[in-house]
């Protein structure tokens, strides 16, 4: 062999062995990297889950439910959202209680505790506290409506297809279905349901607070990091709740917005069209994001939920 061609040989293989150990070198630092951070994270779930930090609604007064007593005849229940607390129902409430109505807001189990305690929780332990709260109200008054908030608006429906009696139903951005620009391969709930093992939990910067009022969002309540267990509960109880949304009578009223970057806003029309019920409704909003209850619309909103139970109350 020429000595040329030799040396342009062996120039080559040197150059293949160089770039074969810089590209294991990059795999390996990647590899070590994901670890480091695997287990930093792994490190942050132990603490959650062993963690003695006083609970949410010992810290908060207002994170308790509560109850605002005024007429003997009619009830509204309001149901509170994923992961927050009774709260973010007070203003609702409290323009409910001026009109006259007596106004529970419920407790969800798991929720205004520590985080830890939402994963051992599920749609099951939900609905059955909404179903012993309308109990007691029911036994009590005359009639009971029903005002609920992404998942109290979900439960709401659920309770809503199974109880003919509740006097009319009020869904503020129910959740339905997950916004879809949260998701780009696969379904949400499939997605949810193969990360638990590997993604318990997710955690939520303020940014992440879907309030545009900058006041609301620092004000409210919530847990910071969220477990996906429950989280894929809350998906399977809405799809099995599409199959029952014919089963609703009742008057209602829909309320959502169409900048929600959490749940999307075409199940809210779809639950629309969905329903049984001759007097229904859905109110669109401009200038809130998911957490309607406590963001800009949140005066035209109780305006309307007043407006439409004391319609629904002229007929008795």
């Amino acid at each position: 062999m020429p000595p040329n061609a030799w040396k342009k040989e062996n120039n080559l293989a040197r150059l293949f062995l160089f770039h074969k150990n810089f590209f294991l070198f990059i795999f390996a630092a990647f590899l070590i990297f994901l670890i480091t951070l695997y287990l930093i994270y792994s490190v942050k779930i132990w603490r959650i889950r062993h963690s003695n930090a006083p609970n949410l609604k010992d810290i908060y007064p207002e994170a308790n439910p509560f109850l605002f007593e005024a007429s003997e005849n009619t009830a509204v229940l309001l149901i509170h959202g994923f992961s927050s607390t009774p709260r973010e129902m007070v203003y609702i409430a409290k323009s409910l209680h001026k009109q006259g109505f007596t106004v529970r807001g419920m407790l969800l189990p798991g929720h205004a505790l520590r985080p830890a305690d939402l994963e051992h929780s599920d749609s099951s332990m939900w609905y059955t506290a909404v179903l012993e709260e309308y109990s007691a109200l029911r036994n009590r008054y005359k009639r009971v409506y029903i005002v609920g908030f992404s998942l109290g608006g979900l439960l709401s429906l659920k309770l809503s297809a199974e109880h003919d009696d509740i006097a009319g139903l009020t869904a503020i951005a129910p959740f339905f279905r997950l916004s879809s620009h949260h998701f780009y391969v696969k379904q949400p709930g499939t997605l949810v349901k193969f990360s638990i093992p590997f993604v318990p939990y997710v955690w939520k910067s303020e940014a992440y607070v879907n309030i545009n009022d900058p006041v609301e969002r620092n004000k409210h309540i919530c847990y910071d990091a969220v477990s996906t267990k429950p989280l894929h509960s809350m998906l399977d109880m809405a799809q099995a709740i599409s199959t029952t949304l014919s089963s609703i009578h009742q008057p209602a009223l829909l309320i959502h917005t169409k900048e929600d970057k959490v749940v999307c806003s075409t199940g809210t029309e779809f639950i629309y069209n969905s329903i049984s019920s001759k007097d229904k409704e859905i109110m669109w909003v401009t200038r809130s994001n998911h957490v309607i209850p406590v963001d800009y619309d949140k005066d035209i909103i109780c305006e309307k939920i007043v407006s439409f139970i004391n319609r629904l109350e002229r007929n008795y």
